[in-house]
């Protein structure tokens, strides 16, 4: 049935059929099931990969804030002590090396300044984190 409009919906809802629209419904139901049922597949499917982005969005910046809680969490432990320090470096994605690093000082690096790098400050964070968490482990056996 090329060239058929199918019934278009107006504001008040439901269907809105023309005399030749119904008629053409009448001699050949099979057409217009089969017509409709694509369209309301394909607006159902435009309809659902919205949806699947907008929730992908929010996943991710779920994901964005759950991992800045955990960065902060880290820097709360490692510079819980007294005189305990953290320096977070702007990231350097440009640099010929590891994209960001912290520097941390305390009684976990014999108050020597430490440098830890990685990718980006989650890594720099969490390399800092795995050795002040060995240091904790190794003092705690003492």
């Amino acid at each position: 049935m090329a060239g058929e409009a199918i019934p278009h919906r107006h504001p008040g809802g439901g269907c809105r059929l023309r005399a030749a629209e119904k008629q053409a419904i009448h001699d050949h139901p099979d057409r217009w099931e089969q017509r409709i049922a694509e369209d309301i597949c394909s607006r159902g499917s435009v309809c659902l990969d919205g949806q699947r982005r907008r929730i992908t969005d929010l996943l991710e910046a779920n994901s964005r804030f759950e991992q800045d809680g955990r960065n902060w969490r880290i820097v709360e432990q490692l510079r819980a002590g007294d005189g305990h320090s953290v320096t977070l470096v702007n990231d350097n994605p440009d640099f010929d090396g590891p994209g960001a690093f912290v520097e941390c000082s305390g009684d976990w690096t014999e108050w020597e300044v430490l440098k830890f790098t990685g990718d980006n400050v989650d890594a720099a964070l969490g390399a800092a984190f795995v050795a002040f968490r060995k240091w904790s482990r190794d003092d705690a056996g003492n």
